[in-house]
């Protein structure tokens, strides 16, 4: 049985993958953040982002359109395939896919955002030349992807706006 590790796991293998892994913890609207992990033929995500950019308001969910909302986003943040696209060559299969819902209360205001993580299995991690964001397409109020990706050669930052949701790595 093969032992699935989390994108955090796959930043910890080197140590100069921790040392440039870090999280933002400011909250931006319009902005959100993903981080890329590749160990081996493993690659993990983890996409970070404000409500307000997944479905448009950061309050917690009370009547049943919200809700509805809610539900729904989770569901298309469950299909990493549908958000960001890889290239075929890569021959990467979706190994496990997870979000969820984070709150937080600052100064007597709610801000809510979406949390996913996603683990691939590639068989050609060196065809991973290039990145784009259907993302963008699919949730409306997301403008920006500040997006880091970290291998055992280092770490890169990129960021990748609504008008070129494209990735040249």
């Amino acid at each position: 049985m093969k032992h699935l590790v989390t994108v955090a796991a796959l930043v910890a293998a080197t140590p100069i993958m921790a040392a440039s892994y870090h999280q933002h913890e400011a909250h931006e609207h319009g902005v959100g953040e993903l981080n890329i992990a590749m160990a081996g033929n493993q690659l993990g995500m983890e996409l970070t982002a404000p409500g307000a950019d997944i479905v448009g308001f950061e309050y917690a969910a009370s009547s049943e359109a919200d809700k509805l909302a809610v539900h729904m986003a989770l569901q298309q943040l469950r299909n990493p395939q549908a958000l960001i696209t890889l290239p075929n060559e890569t021959q990467c299969a979706l190994i496990s896919a997870e979000a969820h819902l984070d709150g937080e209360d600052h100064e007597e205001e709610q801000h809510t955002s979406f949390h996913a993580e996603y683990m691939f299995q590639c068989s050609n991690m060196s065809a991973l030349k290039h990145l784009s964001f259907p993302y963008f397409q699919i949730f409306p109020n997301a403008l920006e992807l500040e997006v880091q990706i970290v291998n055992d050669s280092g770490a890169r930052a990129f960021e990748v706006e609504r008008a070129e949701p494209q990735l040249e790595l």
